[in-house]
């Protein structure tokens, strides 16, 4: 099987960065304009294709909410466990019982959710050019999955 290479077009990018810039918390006018400080910007500027500035910020929230990105040289990986009813309990002789209600992206009695995206040549099913562009892809993967499972 031959492995995928992504190569996003203008318009794809513009997308995953409102989607992305909605998820940081901006407003949008309309589908490429939003606004910040009573200035009006184009969601191109916002960078999170191309600048660890503007990704970091964005990875560091989603793994704030229980969600493990790992960053490596040669590939991007994205994890988490979901479940919408958090009943289960875990007793254990040393350990105790854990407190409920769990959190939504906790571990334990959650649905495993993972995506591996490799840097140029990889064995992965789905490759990027650069390290950014894996990282960023990850991203939008996570943030499409969490607004149609999560934030509805």
């Amino acid at each position: 099987m031959k492995n995928k290479v992504l190569i996003y077009k203008p318009k794809d990018i513009l997308k995953a960065n409102r989607l992305i810039g909605e998820f940081m918390g901006l407003k949008f006018e309309d589908d490429s304009w939003f606004k910040k400080s009573s200035k009006m910007y184009h969601s191109s500027l916002l960078g999170y294709s191309s600048l660890w500035d503007a990704i970091m910020p964005v990875v560091e929230k989603i793994e704030n909410i229980g969600v493990h990105i790992t960053i490596e040289p040669h590939h991007c990986r994205i994890f988490w466990w979901y479940s919408k009813n958090k009943n289960t309990t875990f007793e254990g002789n040393s350990c105790g019982k854990w407190k409920e209600p769990r959190e939504p992206f906790d571990s334990i009695g959650g649905k495993h959710y993972s995506r591996d995206v490799g840097v140029g040549v990889t064995a992965e099913k789905i490759n990027t050019q650069t390290k950014i562009e894996a990282v960023f892809n990850n991203v939008v993967y996570f943030l499409e999955w969490y607004k149609l499972n999560v934030k509805k």
